[in-house]
């Protein structure tokens, strides 16, 4: 219906979106009977005290036997829930009773001719009272009024008839063996009043919130001014006066201790729920709107969303719903299970030993459905696992997804599946179903069951298939989202959490009523194995939540957006906590100096420091100045060298200056966290040693190796290979009297020995003479192809520096797909261009060695794990910048820019 606002402080809409008018107050019939006097009832209230009084009639004067009041409840609740729901049906569809409200003729009462309708409208006219006119009220709030007095009739008759059905089955406690009641009579008696007192409470708490307009189903005709309210009682439960509305039913059965009473209720309850189901829900969705927020209908508020939504959510296997003969991963999520059935139910006899291979069968599913799917949601959150493993062998997050879905989907049922098999097992079909309270554990099993379906449905209702397969933990696509402030792109921001459906009663439904269904087998098999293991499961599931789902909702949504408290525990704590904590005040102000009390709670504040940072510039150059070390068996023919200084190695190279960067989470490390004082060389670039020696003493098998400092334990003697790191000091091996090494620049003259020339040579390591690994590395002089050494460089470091694009001008934090990928693709070039050692293309290189020197590269800088094969099949430099990009997206999710141009 169409709200209008015009500026009336209460006012309502007629259906015909013509009319605003002011809702008059009116009293509840209840009132009017217990307080007014009986002169001045109304024609419709004296119309209720004819089969009340009947009713009164046969209960105290005839004393009827049970089954006349059990016909008496059966004839008015089906007046209520058939009768009544099939007129608010049809007035919801077809304005029914307006129509023929108007066709009776009730127009304004100075036109009306027929007696009988005048006098009806008088008696409306007094419910109205004196403040509004009859004739200034438009048709449909005639036709509510009228509609009111039926439904007062209804009402109140089929409440009285219960009661009577109730006492009519009333039976008294049997006396103990000593002649007193038992402790079970007072516990039944007590529990049955608590009921009692409830459902009066939230009956009158319900009628506080919705007043006459929603009672009497006023929505049905015209609209007030106003939204759907979730306040007191309404923010407990769902439909409040439908489900915790009627425990009253549950607690006059346990005070007349009749299990007839206890089942009629069961069915009068199901007839509500059915009423609530094809009746007012319907009109609610109709009226109002769908309450349903899920991710799915979310997801289609733009073409971005839908094209992203329908990229990893299609006709996915919801335990079987979906299902498709020609998708091999669905046959195979059937033939499992049914392989899984038969072998419980029809191989090998039904003896203890095979229901203890059901049980392992079951807490093995279980462990693999909460604990191994648990773990892989937890790395997933923390670390993108699931995601970086597909990515590493060429797969898209998309793939990895699809993967989750049919592994989850296939647990789940096998969870269900193997856990009821259990059962079945342990099940004994039982003789006499009269015996002790075997049918009551039965209902009430079964009711159980019926409450994890609901529960489930309830779920799924609101969490979509985004939600009830774990979305938000692989798709950031569908959570994060682009932020403009002033009309500029600024930062980023998640999508509010919200709390609709069953969360808005509940933070975690599945904590509880998400097990009900396993507990109702238990209560219905009586096995205590089937308790052990329901007990197990319920831990395992409270351990998940706590440890894996909550957490990730924190990381992803913030603290604050995450509820702490759900609306139950709100609203007990507003009706009882609070009372009770005024109570105490009064009676801590009236003992003022003699009880000292300290009610106030204190909250855990969580605060996070940043660390600052700040921009260090490394020195163009860098000298290494070593000492030559001989080993003693060495000494004799190196006397000559010992102590004169002139031997060492030198690394040189040009360091360009980086600029600090302070944001990422890829393992390469940023330039601020370099060692101080130590030789950088950026992976994969030349390494350029420099060495002084007597000329006199090199020979011509002398050579430098290359090696990570933690290879060798000794400083005079290389234990460990230099895996082809290594050049000889001469041209050739054969060493020529007057031959210098190939790259000598000059000699140094003159020597503190006039018997020594005193040379410099350089050697450059290139290609595959390069450490290919980021690390801490030193150069060792080697004598005579022999592993003594004799001088050893500085330390110096091997490093990857991780992406981070630059910013400026014209690349701003919030950029677009095809700067990153620009950007990605500038990082990228230099590393493919010395991992090959030729020009920027890699089309024509297959080498498995290039291509795990490329993919270790990109896990060193941009935190992304590739197979080799990926570089392999993708062959060009541009398409792998493409792919990083894509993973970075993925993988990167508190990244300040966007890929949304991205390619797959």
């Amino acid at each position: 219906m169409e709200r209008v606002s015009n500026g009336i402080s209460k006012f309502t809409v007629a259906k015909d979106f013509r009319l605003a008018f002011s809702l008059p107050a009116t009293s509840n019939v209840v009132t009017n009977l217990l307080l007014s006097s009986p002169l001045s009832y109304t024609f419709f209230e004296r119309i209720i005290l004819i089969p009340l009084l009947f009713q009164l009639y046969l209960f105290f004067v005839v004393r009827s036997n049970r089954v006349t009041f059990l016909c008496l409840f059966v004839f008015w609740r089906i007046t209520y829930n058939l009768g009544l729901g099939l007129l608010l049906r049809e007035q919801s569809q077809s304005r029914l009773i307006v129509r023929i409200v108007r066709r009776m003729g009730f127009g304004n009462s100075s036109g009306v001719k027929n007696e009988w309708i005048y006098f009806l409208q008088k008696e409306i006219q007094t419910k109205m009272g004196t403040t509004v006119s009859f004739d200034d009220m438009p048709i449909e709030y005639r036709a509510w009024m009228l509609f009111r007095g039926l439904v007062d009739v209804i009402l109140v008759n089929d409440f009285a008839s219960y009661v009577m059905f109730a006492m009519a089955y009333y039976q008294p406690p049997a006396a103990s063996h000593n002649g007193y009641p038992r402790i079970t009579d007072f516990l039944r008696l007590f529990g049955g009043t608590f009921l009692l007192l409830f459902n009066l409470w939230v009956k009158m708490d319900a009628h506080r919130v919705v007043k006459d307009y929603a009672w009497y189903w006023g929505d049905f005709f015209f609209q007030v001014e106003q939204s759907l309210k979730f306040d007191g009682v309404f923010s407990m439960a769902p439909h409040p006066m439908y489900s915790v509305g009627y425990v009253g039913f549950y607690g006059a059965s346990l005070i007349v201790n009749s299990y007839w009473v206890f089942y009629v209720s069961l069915v009068a309850h199901a007839a509500q729920f059915a009423f609530l189901y094809l009746v007012e829900n319907p009109h609610i969705e109709k009226a109002y709107g769908s309450s349903r927020r899920s991710v799915d209908s979310n997801a289609h508020r733009n073409a971005m969303d839908h094209e992203i939504f329908h990229k990893y959510f299609r006709r996915d296997l919801i335990l079987f719903k979906n299902f498709d003969w020609f998708r091999s991963t669905d046959i195979l999520s059937v033939l499992i299970p049914l392989y899984s059935v038969a072998t419980a139910l029809f191989v090998g006899p039904a003896d203890n030993f095979l229901a203890i291979e059901c049980l392992r069968h079951a807490v093995f599913w279980r462990f693999i459905y909460t604990y191994v799917l648990g773990a892989i949601l937890h790395f997933q959150s923390t670390t993108k696992f699931w995601n970086r493993h597909f990515i590493k062998f060429g797969e898209t997050p998309r793939e990895a997804f699809q993967h989750w879905k049919v592994i989850y989907n296939l647990s789940q049922l096998m969870t269900y599946l193997s856990f009821l098999m259990c059962a079945v097992r342990l099940y004994s079909w039982p003789e006499d179903w009269s015996y002790g309270t075997i049918l009551l554990q039965h209902i009430s099993g079964t009711l159980l069951i019926v409450l994890h379906m609901w529960t489930a449905l309830s779920v799924y209702d609101v969490l979509g298939d985004f939600g009830w397969f774990y979305g938000d933990f692989f798709i950031d696509e569908l959570v994060i989202r682009p932020n403009r402030v002033d009309g500029k792109k600024t930062s980023r921001y998640l999508r509010d959490l919200r709390y609709t459906g069953i969360y808005r009663f509940l933070n975690n439904p599945e904590k509880i009523m998400g097990h009900a269904s396993f507990w109702g087998l238990t209560l219905i098999t009586s096995s205590k194995l089937l308790f052990l293991l329901t007990m197990f499961g319920q831990v395992s599931n409270w351990a998940f939540l706590h440890y894996v789902e909550r957490p990730h909702m924190r990381r992803l949504y913030g603290n604050q957006a995450v509820r702490a408290e759900s609306s139950v525990s709100k609203a007990l704590r507003k009706e009882v906590v609070e009372k009770v904590e005024r109570v105490v005040e009064r009676v801590k102000e009236s003992l003022e100096g003699v009880i000292d009390v300290d009610g106030r709670a204190k909250r855990e504040q969580y605060e996070s420091d940043e660390g600052e940072r700040s921009d260090t510039d490394d020195d163009e150059t860098v000298p290494l100045r070593r000492s030559l070390s001989v080993p003693a068996a060495m000494s004799s023919q190196m006397t000559g060298i010992v102590g004169t200084n002139h031997s060492g190695l030198r690394a040189r190279r040009p360091l360009r200056s980086r600029t600090e960067r302070n944001v990422s989470t890829s393992p390469g490390r940023p330039s601020n966290q370099r060692r101080k004082g130590v030789p950088v060389f950026v992976l994969g670039e030349p390494i350029v040693l420099e060495f002084t020696a007597p000329r006199e003493t090199i020979k011509h098998n002398d050579w430098i190796g290359l090696y990570n400092i933690a290879q060798n334990h000794r400083r005079d003697l290389t234990t460990s290979q230099s895996r082809g790191r290594w050049l000889f000091l001469t041209s050739s091996k054969r060493y020529d009297e007057d031959a210098l090494p190939a790259l000598v620049v000059k000699r140094i003259l003159p020597s503190s020995d006039p018997g020594l020339r005193i040379v410099r040579g350089r050697l450059t390591f290139r290609g595959d003479l390069l450490p290919w690994t980021v690390g801490l590395y030193e150069a060792r002089y080697h004598y005579d192809i022999k592993y003594q050494v004799l001088a050893r460089s500085i330390t110096f470091e091997v490093v990857a520096d991780r992406f981070e694009p630059d910013v400026g001008e014209d690349l701003t934090l919030d950029m677009n797909g095809e700067e990153i990928v620009a950007a990605i693709e500038k990082t990228l070039l230099p590393f493919v261009a010395r991992a090959i050692d030729i020009e920027y293309d890699i089309r024509n290189e297959t080498d498995t060695v290039v291509s795990r020197r490329i993919v270790y590269a990109i896990k060193q800088v941009f935190g992304i794990d590739f197979s080799w094969k990926v570089v392999d099949f993708l062959r060009t430099v541009h398409k792998l910048a493409e792919r990083v990009g894509n993973c970075l997206f993925t993988l990167q999710t508190r990244r300040t820019y966007t890929v949304s141009s991205f390619i797959d």
